[in-house]
């Protein structure tokens, strides 16, 4: 395995089952939305509402510039990284695993989080985006996986038999 990229809306486990993922086969992990925070030295919250999304999405197509060429990674991309004009490079040559999850179990997973995009999103508004965020994830998954009534452990198990599968 060169590279294993999780990627879906937010809340649907990208990074827990990311990092239990890299634990178990021994790869390197990075998070996205980590590593912009870290370049930028501010949480994404903070550069959502100060500089903008059209900020963020520059920030993080530099980040999936960074790790196009990483090897023997797994990587948990932000919700949005699939609007970013890096993914598809990015995205080549690795396996890329799209993470669902219901509009109604993403908004009581999100009650209690910051999310500038959607702290105030009503069910109807966040099925709105992954609706208009569908048709990218599908385009570059290899494989989708539902998270509704799992916990991340039992995502992981599923993720590592879908691998061994193919």
């Amino acid at each position: 395995m060169s590279k294993l990229i999780f990627v879906g809306f937010a809340a649907c486990f990208k990074t827990s089952v990311g990092n239990i993922i890299a634990r178990r086969i021994a790869a390197d992990f990075y998070d996205t939305d980590a590593l912009v925070e870290q370049s930028e030295r501010r949480f994404v919250r903070q550069i959502i509402c100060d500089s903008g999304e059209e900020y963020f999405r520059q920030a993080e197509n530099a980040v999936l510039a960074r790790l196009s060429n990483v090897d023997n990674a797994v990587v948990s991309c932000g919700g949005g990284s699939v609007l970013c004009d890096n993914f598809a490079q990015f995205a080549r040559n690795a396996t890329v695993v799209w993470l669902t999850a219901s509009p109604a179990i993403v908004r009581k997973r999100l009650d209690g989080t910051s999310r500038p995009l959607f702290d105030n999103a009503s069910e109807l508004q966040l099925r709105r985006i992954m609706e208009q965020r569908a048709p990218l994830y599908a385009k570059y998954a290899d494989f989708c996986i539902n998270t509704d009534d799992s916990t991340p452990q039992q995502v992981a198990d599923a993720v590592v038999n879908c691998l061994s599968n193919s």
